[in-house]
């Protein structure tokens, strides 16, 4: 166990109070998955607990997410939740109740729990589920769903990531309840499904996605697409929703990605002046010989402008353009093999061309 999250759960324990892990990191490494997924749930109330802990980056519904030397860990305190206010606002009180606690969860297998010794506190059966590796939902599946619309998403991300089986009473309750994802917003849908389009069984939590017509009221239309590990590759290919939210970086990708998958092809001249990487992706979708790619690159003529062997005073000299325009020919001129990279034929090529 990291020594940080250890001396957190010391530290709830000193002052006379309960302190576990709980779902992801025990569920994780009960299936020997590496995580730093560190929820703590406790009999200690916040106020408890910000006596204890002097940075807390947030405070939410009876929980606190702090800082602790090396790592982020989130706390929440045992509680009840007695009633929902759509579409997410749940009413607390707070229990002394491990089992109360967890009777509030999702799933069942991320109801387990872990002490500071490592020892597995199983009140559900999470690890039958674990063993059995499908996801149930802890009480009433259709209620649950209704309680809270995403997770509705969450059982399709866990059942991607974990390459776990939907119990069938869950399946019912997604289908029945589907339309409520409506109510989310964007940014908490991209969420989950950035989360599900970067899993390696990406393929598994789409096909999960359109058998349960949950497509449709995501405004996704997933009928065409290549698994890709990139993420702006994957949104590239699918006809979305505008008001899904990205940032300007993960938009100029996109934007870059649908140029080339509308065009078609690569040339040189878009191998160099765009990242490798990228284009290799590209060239994936397009079901391109990534081999091929890979030694048009290397066979560039140049990789950059300073390879260019020209004065740069010529340029200045001879430019009736900005410099930066001269260099731009220069650069399609010597990619498209129509001019050598040599300075004898690059002072004459710009010569007759500025006279």
């Amino acid at each position: 166990m990291n020594k940080s999250v250890y001396e957190v759960l010391d530290k709830i324990e000193r002052i006379g109070y309960q302190a576990y892990l709980v779902g992801g990191y025990p569920r994780d490494c009960y299936l020997g998955k590496e995580t730093n997924d560190f929820d703590i749930c406790t009999n200690a109330k916040p106020e408890h607990l910000k006596s204890l802990f002097s940075d807390i980056l947030e405070e939410n519904y009876g929980s606190l997410k702090i800082k602790y030397k090396d790592v982020l860990v989130e706390i929440t305190t045992f509680r009840l939740e007695q009633d929902y206010i759509p579409p997410r606002a749940p009413v607390i009180t707070y229990t002394n109740s491990l089992e109360q606690d967890l009777q509030r969860r999702d799933f069942i297998i991320n109801t387990l729990c872990m002490d500071k010794e490592e020892i597995y506190i199983d009140v559900l059966g999470a690890r039958e589920d674990l063993g059995n590796r499908i996801i149930k939902v802890v009480g009433d599946a259709s209620k649950k769903m209704k309680e809270d619309p995403l997770r509705i998403l969450r059982a399709i991300r866990f059942a991607t990531v974990l390459d776990f089986k939907i119990d069938e009473n869950l399946k019912e309750a997604i289908i029945e309840n589907k339309n409520s994802i409506s109510t989310l917003s964007y940014y908490r849908k991209k969420e989950e499904l950035d989360k599900i389009f970067l899993s390696s069984n990406c393929y598994l939590g789409i096909e999960l996605l359109k058998e349960y017509g949950l497509d449709k009221i995501l405004e996704c239309d997933f009928s065409k697409i290549v698994i890709v590990p990139n993420l702006e590759a994957m949104w590239a290919q699918i006809k979305c929703s505008s008001y899904y939210p990205f940032t300007k970086m993960e938009r100029k990708r996109i934007d870059i990605i649908r140029y080339f998958l509308s065009k078609g092809r690569i040339e040189d001249i878009d191998l160099y002046y765009y990242d490798l990487d990228l284009m290799l992706i590209v060239a994936t979708i397009l079901d391109k010989d990534l081999k091929i790619i890979k030694e048009r690159h290397e066979s560039l003529s140049i990789k950059s402008r300073k390879d260019i062997n020209v004065d740069i005073s010529f340029l200045h000299d001879i430019s009736k353009k900005d410099i930066n325009s001269t260099f731009s020919l220069l650069e399609e001129q010597i990619i498209s093999k129509r001019l050598k990279n040599d300075s004898k034929s690059i002072e004459t090529y710009l010569k007759e061309y500025f006279k």
